[in-house]
């Protein structure tokens, strides 16, 4: 697995912004200063903009980075249990014996719910399997078989 480059990711990170996504300006901002690297041009110009907009219309600065999303605690602690979840479940991939199959609820699935234990049902345990994700703009399984390859517990 490659991962992307400060310029690739500087890069994407532009075409987002330019597209409309002003969350994509605090994200570089972010991580500049995660890489220890100097702003980029475009950046530099975005925050300059953004920065004198707000000051002279004395809005706010959601007009510079976008609105803020946030979440609920009840949102939180459901995505914390889930990942929780999910984390159990690559641990568990590699120690079971029944073969993985998409209709199956008896077999793989339970095995695992039972491994992974805390309240979670063999459906459940299915449809973290075949999670899907939005990744870079693309629908990709969470778990998907390179993921897994990657990890050493292809089944």
């Amino acid at each position: 697995m490659r991962y992307a480059t400060y310029r690739e990711q500087m890069d994407e990170l532009r075409a987002e912004y330019e597209a409309g996504d002003k969350s994509a300006l605090a994200l570089a901002i972010e991580g500049c200063g995660l890489w220890r690297k100097p702003m980029p041009r475009w950046v530099v110009q975005a925050w300059s903009e953004g920065y004198w907009k707000v000051i002279l219309r004395a809005a706010d600065w959601n007009d510079l980075f976008g609105a803020v999303k946030v979440k609920s605690p009840k949102q939180q602690a459901r995505e914390r249990r889930e990942l929780e979840r999910m984390s159990k479940l690559v641990k568990a991939l590699p120690t079971i014996s029944a073969p993985i199959e998409r209709g199956d609820s008896e077999g793989a699935f339970r095995e695992l719910a039972e491994k992974i234990g805390t309240g979670i049902t063999p459906r459940q345990v299915r449809e973290l399997y075949y999670k899907k994700v939005n990744y870079k703009g693309r629908e990709i399984r969470a778990l998907s078989s390179s993921v897994l390859n990657s990890r050493g517990t292809r089944k």
